[in-house]
């Protein structure tokens, strides 16, 4: 399982989507009370939800973690991830927190679990939020919570790569060519090892 964390605009959703559609990752996709932005499809990005039905959900112990945004506007977003679309093979995009709950209840060993980290430097972040249209407002929030968010982030990913200067496309490419390559490791390492047999004494090889 890959676990994508990211500060806001540094790609981690198109990037997952890329490792879903060219690389044959399946795609886990969260739950949230937020209202979609433009483009953005039911069941696509997210599962957009009601407050009432994310309470519901949440009390009938359907998430395997939740976690909450406050935005500019004084509201409260929340985000839930199901029990049901945790398995191998599966990438998903998480924040600070929720990365921290999973590497506490998740089996490394079972889901393969790699991290990683799209770091964006300050100045990048702010050009890319302007460009989505987030207001100025909402644009100096999010910057300064990622900062709080990510002060300790170093202490829980495997691997970090800078989106600063990569397209979405490469950064799906490097990280598909490091899960092959961590998955070819595993595969020497759990290889059974071969005895040869002589006369007098034998070796292990």
């Amino acid at each position: 399982m890959i676990i994508l964390v990211g500060k806001t605009c540094s790609g981690k959703s198109t990037v997952a989507n890329i490792l879903h559609e060219k690389y044959g990752y399946s795609r886990i996709i969260t739950y949230t009370t937020r209202p979609p932005r433009d483009g953005e499809q039911d069941g696509v990005e997210y599962h957009f939800i009601s407050l009432e039905e994310f309470e519901r959900l949440k009390s009938e112990e359907f998430f395997f973690e939740t976690t909450s945004y406050s935005v500019a506007t004084g509201e409260t977003w929340y985000y839930g991830t199901s029990k049901e679309s945790l398995h191998d093979n599966a990438v998903i995009v998480m924040n600070p927190d929720g990365l921290k709950k999973a590497k506490n209840l998740l089996d490394p060993d079972k889901y393969h679990l790699k991290i990683f980290y799209l770091n964006i430097r300050e100045g990048y972040q702010y050009n890319r939020l302007r460009q989505r249209g987030d207001n100025s407002d909402e644009t100096s929030r999010r910057v300064e919570a990622d900062k709080k968010d990510f002060a300790d982030i170093e202490n829980y990913y495997d691997y970090a790569i800078s989106t600063d200067l990569m397209t979405p496309d490469d950064v799906a490419e490097l990280i598909d060519k490091m899960m092959r390559f961590e998955e070819k490791e595993e595969e020497e390492e759990n290889e059974e090892p071969e005895l040869y047999y002589g006369v007098s004494c034998w070796c292990l090889c």
